[in-house]
């Protein structure tokens, strides 16, 4: 949600902060994250596995309606890749492997898997 011209603390109380409490009561969710920036707000729902995304849209629209915010910051409800063309997100992590060698294995072994 943009509001043009406002700093990252007054998008946080008045745009992102209303928003993620219109949005707590999404059904089959596992978490609302968000961050802010100097005139933008970027708050993602990430929900359930196999939840159908006109379902999710339907309902994270209907809740934003209801959002209280001010006036210039109208909310808008991305396609479920985003506009950087994100698709999906993952973490390797290790008990027994270091840093390097989680990254040799993104870099030869999921990544090319991915690309395949």
């Amino acid at each position: 949600t943009q509001w043009p011209g406002r700093s990252a603390e007054e998008i946080e109380k008045f745009v992102t902060a209303p928003i993620e409490i219109a949005l707590n009561p999404v059904q089959k969710k596992t978490s609302v994250r968000s961050t802010t920036l100097f005139g933008l707000s970027v708050v993602k729902v990430i929900f359930d596995d196999g939840v159908d995304d006109a379902y999710a849209r339907v309902q994270v629209n209907n809740l934003l309606s209801g959002a209280d915010l001010p006036d210039g910051a109208d909310p808008e409800v991305q396609p479920p890749y985003g506009p950087t063309g994100e698709i999906y997100r993952y973490t390797l992590t290790s008990k027994d492997k270091t840093t390097r060698e989680l990254k040799t294995i993104q870099d030869w072994v999921i990544e090319r898997n991915l690309k395949a």
